[in-house]
């Protein structure tokens, strides 16, 4: 387990020194045709950021200009990377594979990663496999469970509908260094792999008042009324996913809703449909 931690260390050590990205990875954007990747940094100049991305690893002839942020946690004197986002759009759904890497002529590029498109969402799209995890950790299990996801995800011979974790992710505990680990630690699979994830009781005491800073600023995923909330929902395949933390103040109240997001009207173009809550 030490030696393990060690190891991501020294990479994450290294990788910073230079400036180049790290800790990436991917999620579903709000419709089937965008993809979502997040980087850090931690350095950082005032040029722009970029997402290229194309049908062709030689050929990555679209590009978006990446937001940025970080955050302060006052309790640890823990300042964040600088937080990147870009949202890949025209994007054709159907698992069709694209190709990406982003970063900045002035800081240096990542490697050249691939994904799969979102698979779609209605009767057509089936069968669909997801990865459901949760307790991720830092061990060497845990680069172990990574491990078997992308290698049952290359053997799939069905639509992939990217990972689902039930939360409980980096263990960090208060500690917020352990956050860059660890998104270092699940780069080889996040960045080729969409995930949509919930919060945990690790999340929780993460930071002094229970606000989910970390895992709000590094996660993105659906708004709800235009604004991150404790619960969200997403379609993909045959499933409306509805993510719900089990510290949600709402969370009684929000698993009877009739609709969460605009994309649960979708739910009506199939009877066949699957409403799962986690």
């Amino acid at each position: 387990y030490l030696m393990a931690l060690l190891l991501l260390a020294i990479t994450y050590l290294a990788a910073s020194t230079l400036g180049a990205p790290e800790q990436v990875s991917l999620n579903y954007g709000s419709l089937p045709s965008e993809m979502v990747a997040m980087w850090t940094t931690v350095n950082a100049d005032s040029s722009s950021t970029f997402c290229e991305f194309g049908t062709a690893p030689d050929n990555l002839d679209n590009v978006v200009v990446a937001t940025r942020s970080s955050y302060y946690m006052a309790s640890s004197n823990y300042t964040s990377p600088i937080i990147f986002k870009a949202v890949m759009t025209g994007l054709t759904a159907g698992n069709k594979i694209y190709y990406y890497r982003v970063g900045s002529p002035s800081l240096g590029y990542s490697n050249v990663f691939s994904f799969k498109s979102n698979p779609g969402f209605g009767a057509s799209v089936t069968p669909v496999t997801f990865h459901l995890l949760g307790d991720v950790g830092q061990t060497e299990n845990s680069i172990s469970t990574l491990e078997q996801i992308v290698e049952v995800e290359s053997s799939l011979t069905t639509f992939s509908g990217g990972i689902v974790s039930m939360g409980d992710l980096s263990y960090a505990n208060g500690n917020q260094p352990l956050w860059d680990s660890f998104g270092n630690m699940r780069q080889f699979a996040a960045s080729q792999i969409p995930m949509f994830s919930i919060t945990g009781n690790h999340e929780w005491f993460d930071s002094k008042n229970y606000d989910f800073t970390a895992f709000q600023q590094r996660f993105d995923y659906p708004l709800v009324n235009g604004k991150k909330e404790l619960y969200y929902s997403f379609n993909v395949g045959l499933a409306h996913w509805v993510m719900v933390s089990g510290y949600c103040q709402e969370m009684h109240t929000v698993v009877t809703q009739p609709c969460l997001s605009a994309d649960s009207e979708q739910m009506n173009v199939c009877d066949e449909s699957f409403l799962i809550v986690l």
